[in-house]
Order: C-alpha cells, then sequence, then structure tokens
C-alpha cells in the first residue's frame, strides 16, 4: 500500500487503468457495475472524509494563529519602540 503513494500521477493512473482493464476481463456486466459502484462510493466517502480532516486542520491553525489586526498592531508596537 505505501508504494501506491509514492507513484507519480501518471504512474498511478496508468497502474489503475491497467487493474481495471485485468479486473474487467473476468467479470460479467452485473459484477463490472456492482464493483464499479463500489468502489465509486468508496472513493466518495474517502474524500468526504478528507475533506472534512483538511478543514478541521485549517480551522485548528486559524486558531493558533493571530489575527492580522493584532500581528499589525504588535509590528506597530516594535516600530514605535524601535523609533523611540
Amino acid at each position: 500500500m505505501a508504494l501506491l503513494f509514492q507513484l507519480g500521477p501518471n504512474q498511478l493512473g496508468a497502474l489503475t487503468a491497467i487493474l481495471a482493464i485485468l479486473w474487467a476481463e473476468d467479470l460479467d456486466l452485473d459484477e463490472l457495475n456492482s464493483l464499479g459502484n463500489f468502489f465509486e462510493a468508496l472513493g466518495s466517502v474517502m474524500l468526504a472524509i478528507a475533506a472534512q480532516k483538511q478543514l478541521l486542520q485549517q480551522h485548528q491553525a486559524e486558531k493558533q494563529t493571530p489575527p492580522e489586526s493584532e500581528q499589525i498592531q504588535e509590528l506597530i508596537r516594535r516600530i514605535q519602540k524601535l523609533e523611540s
């Protein structure tokens, strides 16, 4: 599985196509539809989970970073301190 995460985008696309073609040879239409729908649903759920994780990480990062106005005020204070 770790190998998948090291492949380039073209390599991953080629591997996916090869696997789909190989599996399709031995399956009838109903089995192809069923398996295709399964992987489609699996991918959709994984994308939803990834999106939610990304959203939560972004919210956490925003909580840890002071708002821009606070940063600007701090920079103004530092400049004034240097000028005096």
